[in-house]
């Protein structure tokens, strides 16, 4: 009698540990896309960057003669260094995009609350604080809706969320 105890116990143990391994996933992929959404607006903010240098080197590129070096040179390097970046940004916009759209279909099965709490949080990127001001929950019924809806997603969403690795371009 008491190996069958033990043995539905390990069982039920067993279970948890997979059900937490699965919740582990969903959670670790809508942080590769939180991560992702991160990145381009790193990307955007550094592309808007360079462009303010940009603009403010062009008058003094144009003054100079043909001596060579100064403003020019370092007007075509912060030109080259913004022309990279938005190349990078191209690329990942569009992953970013598909995976923005996979989430946004796959939430459709929680609560209105639940959906919030995923799109503040993993697809604008607000922190904690910022998702319960902006919803007006208290931080702890935001924790407990992201807890609710993981759940909800773990049993319902085939996963992975995301067809590709994610990969920093930072």
């Amino acid at each position: 009698m008491r190996t069958r105890r033990v043995q539905s116990t390990r069982q039920i143990r067993n279970g948890q540990k997979e059900t937490e391994g699965d919740a582990r996933v969903v959670i670790d992929e809508l942080n590769n896309i939180r991560s992702m959404i991160k990145e381009k607006q790193y990307l955007e903010e550094r592309i808007a960057e360079l462009e303010q240098q940009i603009y403010g080197l062009k008058p003094l590129a144009t003054e100079r003669t043909s001596k060579g070096g100064g403003a020019g040179d370092r007007l075509t390097t912060l030109i080259e260094s913004r022309d990279k970046l938005q190349v990078k940004l191209a690329e990942k916009l569009e992953i970013i995009n598909k995976a923005e759209l996979r989430v946004e279909e796959e939430i459709d099965i929680l609560t209105p609350e639940e959906r919030n709490v995923i799109r503040y949080f993993y697809l604008k990127g607000y922190s904690w604080e910022k998702v319960a001001e902006v919803t007006s929950y208290a931080e702890r019924s935001v924790r407990t809706h992201r807890d609710t809806a993981i759940k909800k997603l773990q049993e319902n969403v085939s996963l992975p969320l995301i067809a590709f690795n994610c990969h920093h371009i930072l």
